[in-house]
């Protein structure tokens, strides 16, 4: 009886184990099988698609289904009539400008195009057509490739009564396939539940490659102004995208889902991607609604992607809902060899420049902050002008101006080093090899200069200026308070190279400043103009020459005016380079 006992329970055992190696093994069989047909399958329809005839379709409020149309005159009427065609590489569909048609667009595998001859759709005539999309999609274009959206208006019921995005460009295929080429161009998306544009790799690592994203304005969605997402896998080594730009993009007013368990309202996020660029974007008054305990909204943000440079943009007056972010700028979980660079955050309620690592993220590493600005961020929730967050590795961050006001709301800080605690006392994640060097350091009133949660024997800080326009410096470090710069110095070995010290203590005199007091010079919002120095100004020539200092032989830098540094120069202190105005023109770029 005990043998026949023992027999089953092997039986039962094998079978089980039989039963989980399938389990684990199918997506991968499914992944490489499938993955094989369908390369075969785009590389097979785009060469016979190819050749047939371009045509151009001409949708209008005066056309009639029953028309051929393809000209002005024998137009179309409805978006179910587009619906129901196949396209070839190099179609467009045009509808007629300032005219307004309801429906949801939706192109699939059938309808494909190529980087040399996308599907274009678009407007024709006087003006952009707008595409009333009610409670679903805008436009869905689903695993499928080459195509260019522009001058439209795309807009739905407002994100508490739409269940859909304005452009979702979704990947879900097996076999890690890049679909080539998507452009989207002078449209604005508006009043959706969702995200105003996604592209979305929602298989394994199937995405997208070649994606450009420009003079767009996303406001009024739930989730987010736009978003580039990937099946998130922290064990992978491969990213869902590659190549993406995304450059003269508007995103405001995307408040955020308030019951959503997760971060939303954000104005532009770009995931699992490789390769990538965000520039001269504007983001701004996003994220008021959530109130996630798990994460919250950011102006502009990167997380879970490698060499990628969000530059030249501005985020300002963004919020968050709950307890959790509503920064300007962001190098979130996953992060690696990224950069943060020229970029102006103020007024958020958030950190201004933000390096965080979340629990169970890829490694955040080899990541840079230079020459940005930070003016009054941190409004809320005991957030800084610069903070980094969590086992953030080899960052550098220097020549950077922060500026911070003392807040109603709590006690700010310029410049915050904290552990992540998500997993308790037990499991503290330190920043690693931090340096922090050639900062300017600004507040008025009461506020914390410089805040170390615990202890940061590896964050390094050398050659930063200290100053306080209406009282003493104080800096907090691993729980002890210090209301002098001396004698933090001193005490922890911060701004000191050995037995040299360095540093700075003394106001920096700025365009906007005197001896005595913070002058704002336009209201709120300063002007990047206004954190130049004066002649007078003791940051002139004070810093450590960057360049050597990382051993950057093959880079040239510039300032956040674009004023370019001589490698062999003294650098100044602060995110703007002293030029004297005779001079400027010569220094630009």
């Amino acid at each position: 009886m005990k043998r026949k006992i023992l027999r089953s329970v092997k039986y039962i055992t094998l079978v089980g184990l039989i039963i989980v190696a399938l389990y684990m093994l199918t997506p991968i069989v499914l992944n490489i099988v499938l993955g094989r047909y369908n390369q075969n399958y785009y590389k097979l329809m785009l060469a016979k698609k190819s050749k047939a005839k371009s045509i151009t379709y001409y949708i209008s409020t005066r056309g009639r289904d029953d028309n051929n149309g393809k000209s002005p005159e024998q137009p179309w009427l409805t978006i179910d009539k587009i619906n129901k065609t196949a396209f070839n590489p190099g179609d467009s569909i045009l509808f007629e400008g300032n005219q307004t048609f309801t429906g949801n667009l939706a192109f699939d595998k059938s309808d494909i195009g190529s980087s040399e001859k996308p599907v274009t759709i678009s407007s024709y005539g006087a003006g952009k057509a707008s595409i009333n999309a009610g409670k679903k999609d805008g436009i869905n274009l689903k695993n499928t490739q080459g195509y260019r959206i522009c001058k439209l208006n795309i807009n739905a019921n407002g994100p508490g009564v739409n269940g859909g995005s304005g452009i979702a460009v979704v990947n879900d295929l097996w076999g890690n396939i890049k679909l080539d080429y998507i452009h989207i161009n002078d449209v604005t998306v508006s009043g959706f539940g969702y995200w105003g544009i996604l592209i979305d790799g929602n298989r394994k690592k199937s995405g997208f490659k070649n994606v450009t994203i420009e003079n767009c304005e996303v406001y009024n969605n739930g989730d987010a102004g736009l978003y580039v997402y990937g099946d998130y896998n922290y064990l992978s080594t491969a990213y869902s995208h590659e190549h993406v730009i995304i450059r003269n993009v508007i995103a405001h007013h995307n408040a955020g889902i308030p019951d959503s368990p997760t971060n939303t309202g954000s104005g532009i996020v770009l995931s699992d991607t490789q390769n990538g660029i965000i520039e001269k974007c504007v983001a701004y008054s996003n994220g008021a609604l959530c109130h996630s305990k798990l994460g919250g909204p950011v102006g502009i943000w990167a997380w879970d992607s490698k060499n990628i440079i969000i530059q030249f943009n501005e985020s300002y007056n963004n919020k968050t809902g709950g307890i959790k972010d509503g920064g300007g700028f962001d190098l979130d979980g996953g992060m690696e060899n990224s950069v943060l660079q020229y970029n102006y955050s103020h007024d958020n309620e958030g950190a201004g420049l933000f390096l965080a690592q979340f629990t169970f993220a890829r490694r955040h590493k080899g990541n840079t902050v230079r020459y940005n600005i930070s003016y009054n961020d941190g409004r809320k929730n005991n957030y800084a002008g610069i903070e980094v967050w969590g086992s953030c590795e080899d960052a550098d961050i220097y020549n950077n101006t922060v500026y911070m006001s003392a807040s109603p709301h709590h006690k700010a800080a310029t410049f915050v080093i904290r552990p992540n605690n998500e997993l308790g006392n037990n499991a503290k994640k330190y920043p690693t090899n931090i340096r922090v060097i050639n900062n300017l350091f600004l507040s008025a009133g009461e506020v914390t200069t410089v805040k170390a949660v615990e202890a940061a024997t590896s964050v390094k800080l050398l050659n930063n200026n200290y100053y306080n326009f209406k009282q003493d410096v104080s800096f907090s470090w691993n729980g002890r308070l210090y209301t002098s710069f001396n004698e933090w110095r001193s005490a922890t070995l911060q701004e000191k190279d050995g037995a040299v010290n360095h540093g700075f203590n003394t106001n920096p005199k700025l365009s906007f400043s005197n001896d005595t007091a913070f002058k704002p010079s336009s209201g709120n919002h300063l002007k990047i103009a206004s954190f130049r120095m004066s002649e007078q100004s003791p940051m002139i020539d004070a810093g450590i020459n960057v360049l050597q200092f990382f051993k950057l032989e093959n880079e040239t830098i510039a300032d956040i005016n674009n004023i370019i540094i001589p490698r062999h120069s003294n650098f100044d202190i602060g995110a703007c380079e002293f030029v004297k105005i005779n001079e400027q023109n010569n220094k630009n770029k």
